[in-house]
Order: structure tokens, then C-alpha cells, then sequence
């Protein structure tokens, strides 16, 4: 019985020891040239990042289906395959790491518009960000 409830367990991490697989979004840039990085994780924590090097703090986290959905919705984007760098003064960005490596799509220069479907995840994942 103690295996059985052992198994079912969920990871927890904290915000020195990520795993190699998350998401993570933000926007940086401004006049003030300032950065958040949000990271979720597969088992829907969430964390903030200030900065560079600024602390990193846990957040309320997602729901484990809508943390997987978000997961999918990357995957079904194929995403890793696009090659988009396109910053502005003030940019946005979704990166994907995995054990094998990680792939990052910034955009806000207006010239270069981000594809919709990659704009929609944006918003999808900025929505699980409680409001300051």
C-alpha cells in the first residue's frame, strides 16, 4: 500500500532545481530593459523570474490537465522546428527545454509578426499568471 501511495506522488520542485523539461514565457525589454521569465512544469508549478539573475519565486500553480494541454498544444505546433528571433524594444518569448535541448521563439519587432497560433499559446500561458 505505502508504494502504491508513494507512486502516486507528485514531483515538487523548487526554485534552485528545475527539471530538464518545461516551458517557459515572458517579455523583457522597455525602456528600462527589464525581464520575467515564467517557467511551468509538468506537474504545474509555476515559477517567477526577475531579471537576469534576479530571484526566482514560486507562484500559485496550474492544473495538471491544463498544464498538460499547454504541453500538447507546443508539441502539436511543432514548434521546435520554427526559427524565430525577431525581438523588438520591448519582446516576448516561449522556449521549450527537454533532456535533448531547448528551442526558443522570441518576437516583438513589428515588422516581423509572430505566427498567430504561436501568439494564442502566449496569451494561453500568460493566462495562468495571477494578476499583480
Amino acid at each position: 500500500m505505502v508504494l502504491v501511495l508513494w507512486q502516486c506522488q507528485r514531483n515538487t520542485y523548487s526554485n534552485t532545481n528545475f527539471p530538464a523539461d518545461q516551458l517557459a514565457f515572458g517579455s523583457g525589454g522597455g525602456f528600462a530593459g527589464t525581464l520575467t521569465t515564467y517557467h511551468l512544469l509538468p506537474n504545474g508549478q509555476l515559477f517567477r523570474s526577475d531579471g537576469i539573475q534576479g530571484d526566482t519565486v514560486s507562484i500559485p500553480p496550474a492544473k495538471k490537465r491544463i498544464t498538460k494541454e499547454l504541453y500538447t498544444h507546443f508539441d502539436d505546433l511543432e514548434l521546435t522546428d520554427i526559427d524565430f528571433d525577431f525581438p523588438g524594444n520591448r519582446y516576448y518569448f516561449i522556449s521549450r527545454s527537454t533532456a535533448d535541448g531547448s528551442q526558443k521563439i522570441t518576437w516583438g519587432d513589428p515588422e516581423q509578426p509572430v505566427p498567430e497560433a504561436v501568439q494564442n499559446l502566449y496569451n494561453e500561458l500568460k493566462a495562468l499568471v495571477p494578476l499583480q
